[in-house]
Formats: structure tokens, C-alpha cells, sequence
């Protein structure tokens, strides 16, 4: 995470006026993929009363998850990853943060992995959050490049540096992104949101 990206983000108090601030109705389609303990789903759904789909591989995130949103119908989570292809995968557990990338892990777990692809195929999303630690670009490439990117109305993204070539895989989704979406905000490696045009 970038230190000054943070401290900008921390300064328009971006967790209050941003993070949950979207065009969301109690009929909208939401995706949140890396719930971890589920507290944006949370209030997500206290705001909004919508949809949500939300993907958390690791057992004890998906267990309080559960338990945080166990009490709607409305609310499915699921417990396996999500990135380009179907197949399971090792995840490293270091504290809140997990994944494919997770540095120094204190320990492992073997998790079920789902095509972001054939996920989506059949919603049209009216907001899609994803914070995976480093598994965004797996995901974003495979979205771009089955042309699934007008499916979702909203982006909300977290990037992470942990992963080679960052930067040059950030730009390219930057530049894939812009072909359907206008750029709302952007606090690089912390938080941006991606609007679809029109």
C-alpha cells in the first residue's frame, strides 16, 4: 500500500465518504469478491438492502462473515477464491490478509478456485468490490478479456504491489477499463472506483 496513496485517502476521510458511497438500490446486484470477516458487505447491506454475492476462501474469514450476514435471504457467501480459471490453489493466512501472493504466511490452507468468467455470466453487477492481494489482475485480465467489463456498472478496486510487474499490469487495466468505464476516483494501491459510461 502505498504511503502517500493512504494518507491522501486518510485525509478526505475516504473510508466514511467514499467506500460506501454508490448508486445502490435494495434491488441492486453486488459482488464482493475477498469478503475476509465481511464488515464492507456489512454495510453495504445496512445502507442499501441489495443483492450480494460475496467470495471468501479462507475458513475462519467465510465462518464470521456467516455469521455477520447469516440473517438474509438476500446475502449468499461463498466460501472459494475467485480468479482466471477453475482448479484449487494454496493460500497463505497472514493475520486479516490471505491469497496467492500473501507474504510470510503463518499458515496455509488448499481452497477451491472459480473462473471469474463463468461466475458473472449470467448477472449483470451493479457493483463489483474486489480486494484479493494481488489476484486482481488474474481477475481484471480475464474480465477484459471475455468483454465482461460492461456487465458491472461499478468497480471498486484495491491493487496491491506484491505481485511482479505491477505497475505496467495496473496501467493496461487502467487502459482496458477506460474503454467502458470513466475513472472516478483514485487513491493508487488503496482504493479507486471505475463507473460505467453513460
Amino acid at each position: 500500500m502505498s504511503k502517500d496513496s493512504y494518507n491522501a485517502w486518510e485525509k478526505v476521510n475516504g473510508t466514511d465518504n467514499l467506500l460506501y458511497d454508490f448508486p445502490l438500490t435494495s434491488k441492486s446486484m453486488v459482488f464482493d469478491i475477498g469478503g475476509c470477516k465481511g464488515d464492507w458487505s456489512f454495510g453495504i447491506f445496512q445502507l442499501y438492502d441489495p443483492f450480494i454475492y460475496a467470495f471468501e476462501p479462507v475458513k475462519a474469514f467465510y465462518r464470521e462473515m456467516v455469521k455477520s450476514l447469516r440473517y438474509s435471504p438476500k446475502v449468499m457467501i461463498c466460501n472459494k477464491a475467485i480468479s482466471d480459471s477453475i482448479g484449487e490453489a494454496v493460500f497463505g493466512v497472514n493475520g486479516t490478509s490471505s491469497g496467492f501472493y500473501c507474504e510470510n504466511p503463518d499458515r496455509t490452507e488448499t481452497v477451491a478456485v472459480l473462473d471469474i468468467a463463468s461466475t458473472i455470466s449470467n448477472f449483470k453487477i451493479d457493483l463489483m468490490k474486489i480486494n484479493v492481494e494481488g489476484a486482481e489482475y488474474k481477475i481484471l485480465d480475464r474480465i477484459l478479456s471475455v468483454g465482461a467489463a460492461n456487465q458491472i456498472s461499478n468497480f471498486l478496486i484495491q491493487f496491491h504491489n506484491i505481485v511482479p510487474d505491477h505497475e505496467m499490469r495496473r496501467q493496461n487495466i487502467h487502459i482496458g477499463l477506460s474503454k467502458t468505464h470513466n475513472l472516478v476516483f483514485d487513491f493508487p494501491y488503496v482504493w479507486e472506483h471505475w463507473k460505467i459510461n453513460g
